[in-house]
């Protein structure tokens, strides 16, 4: 069984990231990928996924997680706080951890603390999107539909443009 979280209030530049592209470089195609890339193999494995396999990474606040019709596993790597809302009862829990949030369950993720950036590992999940399917390593995920010719920005700045509709 597949278990979906919804993400509630999406944080502040949140992003999907994996390790990134090696090896194309030659043809113009950058790295890319978390910035981090000890914190997103930290949170893969504290989520029992592989090392390479896709996360969220935020900068200045994370987003608000709710479990819908199943228990779900999220796992978090960096400093900051966590706010888990089970049952009407409200806790605060440290990071560098993995939690399992039960249907109903709300966990929001505060600010930074002194860190730039952080992944938190959810699968593909994005800004209240949720992806049915995997995203492959490399990819990204587009929230609204991108024309052909049309911009493809990455934390505002252009990194190429939509050879067709995306």
């Amino acid at each position: 069984m597949t278990a979906f979280v919804e993400i509630s209030s999406p944080g502040a530049m949140v992003t999907v990231q994996d390790l990134g592209r090696s090896g194309w470089r030659r043809l113009g195609v950058p790295r890319a990928g978390a910035l981090d890339t000890g914190l997103l193999r930290i949170a893969n494995r504290l989520a029992g996924n592989a090392e390479s396999a896709p996360a969220l990474e935020f900068f200045l606040s994370g987003p608000t997680f709710k479990a819908l019709d199943a228990p779900v596993q999220l796992a978090f790597a960096g400093d900051f706080v966590l706010t888990l809302q089970r049952a009407g009862e409200r806790s605060v829990l440290q990071s560098w951890r993995s939690v399992t949030l039960l249907p109903g369950d709300v966990l929001q993720l505060g600010q930074l603390c002194p860190h730039r950036h952080h992944p938190v590992d959810v699968g593909a999940v994005v800004h209240g999107a949720v992806s049915r399917a995997r995203i492959p390593r490399g990819h990204k995920m587009a929230l609204r539909r991108i024309e052909p010719g049309e911009t493809v920005r990455k934390y505002g700045q252009i990194i190429g443009f939509a050879a067709g509709e995306i």
